[in-house]
């Protein structure tokens, strides 16, 4: 069988990747280079035929292949481009056919192989299509030629073909089987032992095998040995197999002597002898076969039946990786990853891992999307992770289920699809025990937030459990996020540090990335710098902060700087706590800006710069960088920073107001500064609302207040003025909501403030702001609308006498709006109530209505 004939069969036919589990169950106690079913079947010639051609196509495929550095596999000094010419002279053609033009037509006249020689020729050359050959193979098939046959079914067998037809092939190698031709029982058993054009079926391929080896097939031989070895078809009897394998040696097959030493290593069907079996390994290598060379590399490298010797090993390795051996060249790759007798080499590594993953090694397949996903050793690539561990997952390699399902999950090289990620989660869980940890806490994290299953808190809660138990860090610190806020399960804050605690010591073990978990840190920390669930103790929490803040995420820097800035732990010192902050704030982290800009305007570790603090300040109010719900944050901890996060904007708004009306010298500037503290003041920020009512009980004349004496003392101070009443707070807050609402003086028209300025009023009893609210509430102003809202505060300002309300309230009775159902006399009496305050539309409704009970 030529080249050609057998890199189709080979590719195609799956013959170099047909593993022993697809066919035999597995044998852990075996390397799976001698699981290998049809590598052993592959590397030796047939009935004589010599190795020839490969179609000129594949030159490229075969260059590709080349790429592998001289120096990765150790060569003997040839050139990439020497080793090419070399190679393409082997596949020259023409002397098959000496003397003989391409353009003869096959006439029928000459025998079978010479027929057979010429079409192939012809075929490789061009000169005559596929269909056109087909029909000369076939003919000469029919003649009685067996090896026609075979390239027929190769042919067929050819999946990038448009003729590919698996039962077609498995015609053609029953025809060729027929004709007694041991390449033909070979054949023919792959098929029924994968399945090919015919039904699965193992005992068929021994018949096959078993025909072949009578009449002294090697690959036969060396296949009936491993059904006998592995029960493919057959009950186990190692004792026939050695002697199969023993004679498969005999006949030069590589493969055969490849397993006749797993026989000697492993004890089967002779007595253990691992010498011997290096005897014969290295006879099997020096046959050709890139296994054993392999092999031999395993024993150097764990020193299991000789010395370790690890220089050795991968001299091995290399060896084998030449003869493209997939696990050798996995097994490379370790060594260049690893620092193995090599010079540790990341980009060399994965050249090893990704060329073996080429050749179709699962394991192969897998480390190489790792190094995609990380950038270690290569670019990342994330769509060519993904595609190499969906291959590897599909084919039933278990630790692929949970990378695929990482993809899905976040949309890595996938389209981002929670439900898929979810399944492929609960396969790694019940398939891979090295995933299952942390397939646990993913498992809890999807069902905690709903993510491609229904939401359930209580499972969640259940899943992280188990995640802890099984050891991961993640799955540890989610147990005590949800004991400590109570989801899942009842509050427990002991419980909660002691699961913090649990998880810091696992994440300090581990050489995983440190940024994720970084909120388990901050957790733990603020546990100890607040005594919660522990006693306090501040120098922790100041140790905490800082291997957080080491990892270079804002949020950890931040809070580093704060609690140095606050003598957590030690003495209170801005300048120090400053680089953390500073860091956070030059990437936008709202929180540290304003912090940066508080310490230039009050000159905290730093020399007082009004300008710097002017700068930093309107950062923060400009800022569009909302923080972003990560899939992996809790919801309650997302809720605690989304509070810091508002609140910095709204106390940089007051800051800066304070601070451009303290520089500023125009009505313009006051204008401006009115207008941050006024913004403060309607989100809340109670300072900004005292201010406020300073700024009414002048008038709102904003060159008065802002030249005073009493401004200037207060802007030094920033002290809420504790004698304000909530009378006076609550008019302003009104006055301030009607100042938003018609947008006609300094003040911009904002409803959406207007109607917050008119809330905070009205729940300190302000009886306007109360009708006001309700006014928006029932209309959707500047608020969503809510009818049932609306009817409370408008009958609290119509019971306390603003006739405003009373007609608005009517209005809810007699439609039956927010008020449940629809009441006559309860809107007569609010109508007459209004119409008693001078409310003209009011005196209609009301005589309106109680004409109408009257008739």
């Amino acid at each position: 069988m030529n080249k050609f004939e057998k890199d189709i069969l080979e590719s195609e036919l799956g013959l170099n990747t047909l593993a022993i589990k697809d066919i035999a169950p597995d044998d852990e106690d075996r390397e799976p280079s001698d699981d290998a079913f049809a590598d052993c079947l592959t590397e030796g010639s047939v009935d004589g035929e010599t190795d020839r051609s490969e179609s000129f196509d594949e030159i490229d495929d075969y260059a590709e292949q080349l790429k592998i550095d001289d120096a990765l596999l150790g060569s003997d000094g040839e050139d990439e481009a020497e080793e090419l010419d070399r190679y393409q002279d082997e596949l020259d053609l023409s002397s098959l056919n000496e003397g003989e033009g391409k353009s003869s037509a096959v006439d029928g006249k000459k025998d079978g192989s010479t027929l057979y020689h010429e079409t192939v020729l012809l075929m490789e050359s061009g000169e005559i299509g596929i269909n056109h050959g087909i029909a000369l193979l076939k003919k000469n098939g029919l003649g009685g030629h067996a090896l026609s046959w075979i390239l027929l079914g190769q042919l067929y067998s050819d999946k990038r073909s448009a003729i590919y037809n698996p039962a077609l092939a498995f015609e053609c190698y029953s025809n060729a089987a027929s004709l007694g031709f041991g390449e033909g029982h070979y054949n023919l058993g792959i098929c029924y032992a994968k399945g090919l054009g015919c039904e699965k079926n193992p005992q068929m391929a021994v018949e096959c095998f078993t025909e072949g080896a009578k009449d002294f097939n090697p690959n036969c031989i060396c296949a009936l040995g491993m059904c006998y070895e592995y029960g493919i078809g057959c009950e186990i009897n190692y004792e026939y197999a050695f002697n199969l394998y023993e004679k498969g040696c005999e006949l030069g097959h590589p493969e055969a002597a490849n397993n006749l030493g797993g026989c000697y290593f492993y004890g089967h069907g002779i007595e253990q002898n691992k010498e011997l079996a290096i005897e014969t390994y290295k006879r099997a290598a020096s046959l050709g076969s890139s296994n054993a060379e392999c092999r031999l590399g395993i024993i150097y490298e764990t020193g299991d039946g000789c010395f370790a010797d690890p220089e050795q090993a991968v001299t091995c390795y290399k060896n084998a990786a030449k003869a493209k051996n997939a696990i050798a060249l996995f097994k490379l790759g370790v060594c260049y990853d690893k620092g193995i007798a090599v010079d540790q080499n990341f980009n060399s590594a994965y050249k090893c891992f990704n060329r073996a993953a080429a050749l179709g090694y699962d394991p192969a397949k897998y480390e190489a999307g790792k190094r995609c996903v990380s950038g270690r050793g290569t670019k990342k690539n994330y769509d060519e992770a993904y595609k190499l561990f969906m291959s590897a997952a599909q084919n039933g390699y278990a630790p692929a289920h949970y990378e695929v399902a990482n993809c899905f999950f976040d949309g890595l090289g996938a389209v981002k699809d929670r439900t898929s990620a979810y399944k492929y989660y609960c396969r790694a869980y019940d398939s891979d025990p090295g995933s299952r940890a942390d397939a646990a806490y993913r498992i809890g994290l999807c069902q905690l937030k709903g993510f491609g299953t229904e939401k359930d808190v209580d499972e969640a809660f259940e899943w992280f459990r188990t995640g802890a138990g099984l050891g991961s860090a993640e799955a540890t610190y989610m147990l005590g996020e949800c004991y400590y806020f109570g989801v899942g399960t009842a509050a427990d804050a002991k419980t909660a540090v002691d699961c913090f605690i649990r998880a810091a010591q696992k994440a300090d073990r581990t050489e995983d990335d440190r940024e994720k978990f970084v909120p388990l840190y901050l957790a733990l920390a603020q546990c100890y710098e607040k005594g919660i669930g522990t006693d306090r103790d501040p120098s922790k929490a100041i140790v905490l902060y800082k291997k957080a803040a080491e990892t270079g995420v804002d949020e950890a820097m931040f809070q580093a700087g704060r609690a140095i800035t606050e003598g957590v732990g030690m003495r209170a010192e801005y300048a120090a706590a400053r680089p953390y902050i500073l860091r956070a704030a030059r990437r936008s982290y709202v929180p540290a800006m304003l912090m940066i800009g508080r310490f230039a305007d009050e000159g905290k570790g730093v020399k007082q710069n009004y300008d710097d603090a002017e700068g930093w300040f309107l950062k923060v109010v400009n800022s569009d960088k909302e923080p972003q719900m990560s899939a992996y944050d809790f919801p309650d901890r997302f809720a605690e920073g989304l509070k810091l996060y508002t609140e910095s904007k709204i106390e940089a708004q007051y800051k800066l107001g304070m601070l451009v009306a303290r520089r500023g010298d125009s009505i313009a500037s006051y204008a401006k500064a009115f207008e941050y503290v006024a913004l403060s003041a309607s989100m809340g920020h109670i300072p900004a609302q005292y201010e406020i009512t300073r700024i009414y009980a002048v008038g709102g004349d904003l060159a008065q207040y802002y030249n005073s004496p009493d401004f200037v003392a207060d802007a030094k101070t920033e002290e809420i003025d504790a004698t304000q009443t909530k009378e006076t707070l609550g008019d302003a807050l009104n006055k301030l909501g009607d100042t938003f609402f018609d947008g006609k003086t300094s003040l911009k028209k904002n409803e959406a403030a207007a109607a917050r300025c008119y809330r905070f009023a009205a729940q300190i009893g302000q009886i306007d702001a109360c009708y006001s609210y309700g006014w928006c509430l029932r209309h959707g102003v500047g608020v969503h609308e809510n009818d049932f809202e609306a009817a409370k505060w408008l009958k609290i300002a119509a019971d306390k006498g603003n006739g405003n309300a009373a007609y608005s309230y009517g209005l809810c009775c007699e439609e039956g709006s927010g008020t449940g159902v629809k009441n006559k006399r309860e809107a007569i009496y609010y109508y007459r109530l209004a119409a008693g305050m001078g409310h003209a539309d009011a005196a209609k409704r009301f005589q309106l209505l109680t004409k109408g009970i009257e008739e």
